[in-house]
């Protein structure tokens, strides 16, 4: 697809510019948005993009197209003669979808603000089609009725190829239930934020061909969002930020729900989420098959760490940036007990957490972030750096190194990591598959012409070096 977008695109629109039929029929009906994404910005061709204005309604940004539809409106019987050729279609308004009924019946990817009556039409036209359906809610509007919300939610229940759906404020009452139990048992992505639904806990269904969910601060219960995600045994990822934490009596429940149900879930991101430390520790005691765990500005904190060690050791991915109760002792006991570890993302580690404990078990890591400082004596500040150096050195299977880039700094600041060759910088010439090192933010430290012309002389092709 990518070549195919490329071909289309790859033209002199100043001397022969391309007619929308040729364009259509360069591409086909196999429009990939990524793909053409970058072929507008690889070859530099919005020239031929506002030559024919119609392609923003297949992938030009939304904030710029509609801007550009106020400005230069196109005329309604260009609209109803082409729009049969739309497979994307992004935040429409009224006034556009009138023209584009009923003709438009093609589409793959359909994204609302309004939801009227006409919108509701055009996902019903479209009900042979469409694959992926989002709801993204402007707050300036006013509040959509119950009625329309109802219209849309049966009309949806009509969508056969339906497989991603992505919904803001929206409401699921109990007169819906059997249309949204329709919808989810045809989802492979459901993605709900800021809504609330009702779901009788005696109703048996299962979806069993989600597999990524996504809940972002919804109007429910945690346990309740957590007996929806139970309902989904083939589920792999799971994007979770709920508003509060479980209570004490509620964590027990969660092994009950989840075994053996979710013996796929491998992915579980806790960005921003309001649980407590205890929520962490028993999702990830509940959850067998987890290899990559995101818990960024997140409450993920001692109980956690004990919780991976002892029951997630082969976990692969780790995101841990932001977490204000983590310390350098909890990262040190991560990396020498997490043997499969290939990515790492953290805070500040202290090198007396390596001078005093035991050697990084992980040594295939391929990705290590963290901000390394020392509170160890000045007089063993040269020893105490060789020895952080050389455990850095063995890890030889890394490609990017990223060292600095802290999000917070601790309210004490000591002496960061000295990056001079004097002190040990010169071990890490091992590192021979480092595509990738950025250095940012090492308070006191500058990075001296010596040690810029070593990275030059080892590392000749670095993607970045800053």
């Amino acid at each position: 697809m990518q070549n195919i977008a490329t071909e289309a695109f790859n033209h002199d629109s100043s001397s022969n510019p391309l007619n929308l039929p040729e364009i259509i029929s360069l591409i086909g009906n196999h429009l990939d948005r990524n793909s053409l994404t970058n072929a507008l910005r690889v070859n530099k061709t919005w020239n031929v993009v506002l030559q024919h204005r119609f392609w923003y309604f297949v992938q030009l940004p939304s904030g710029w197209a509609m801007e550009r539809l106020r400005t230069q409106p196109l005329s309604r019987t260009y609209l109803q003669n082409n729009c049969h050729f739309i497979r994307i279609l992004l935040c429409p308004d009224d006034t556009l979808i009138d023209a584009l009924l009923p003709n438009c019946c093609y589409l793959y990817e359909l994204e609302l603000s309004l939801i009227s009556l006409k919108s509701t039409a055009l996902v019903l036209q479209n009900a042979q089609s469409l694959r992926s359906l989002s709801r993204r809610p402007n707050v300036h509007q006013p509040e959509t009725s119950a009625y329309r919300l109802n219209k849309l939610t049966a009309a949806m229940a009509t969508l056969n190829q339906l497989r991603e759906l992505r919904l803001g404020l929206f409401e699921v009452n109990l007169n819906e239930v059997e249309y949204f139990t329709t919808i989810c048992q045809r989802l492979h992505l459901l993605h709900l934020s800021a809504s609330i639904w009702d779901l009788p806990s005696s109703n048996p269904v299962v979806f069993s061909g989600i597999q990524e969910l996504i809940f972002i601060k919804n109007k429910m219960l945690p346990l309740e969002e957590i007996e929806f995600v139970s309902r989904c045994p083939n589920l792999q990822r799971f994007h979770w930020q709920p508003t509060s934490s479980l209570s004490e009596d509620q964590q027990p429940h969660l092994q009950e729900l989840f075994d053996p149900r979710l013996e796929y879930l491998h992915t579980l991101i806790l960005f921003l989420a309001a649980l407590v430390d205890l929520d962490i520790e028993a999702l990830i005691k509940s959850l067998p098959a987890l290899v990559s765990l995101d818990a960024r500005n997140s409450n993920f904190a001692d109980q956690s760490v004990q919780a991976i060690i002892q029951f997630r050791s082969g976990i692969r991915e780790l995101d841990i940036r932001g977490c204000r109760r983590i310390n350098s002792t909890m990262v040190q006991l991560l990396l020498s007990n997490c043997k499969d570890l290939e990515t790492f993302e953290g805070d500040v580690f202290d090198i007396q957490d390596i001078v005093e404990g035991q050697p990084w078990v992980c040594t295939r890591i391929k990705k290590l972030s963290i901000s390394i400082m020392n509170t160890g004596p000045v007089e063993a500040r040269i020893q105490d750096h060789e020895r952080m150096y050389s455990q850095l050195a063995s890890l030889t299977d890394l490609s990017v190194l990223e060292l600095g880039n802290v999000e917070y700094v601790p309210a004490t600041t000591y002496d960061w990591m000295d990056l001079s060759l004097s002190h040990g910088l010169r071990r890490l010439e091992t590192l021979q598959k480092l595509k990738k090192f950025t250095i940012g933010r090492v308070y006191g430290n500058v990075i001296g012409e010596a040690e810029r012309e070593w990275f030059r002389e080892h590392w000749p092709n670095f993607a970045q070096k800053t």
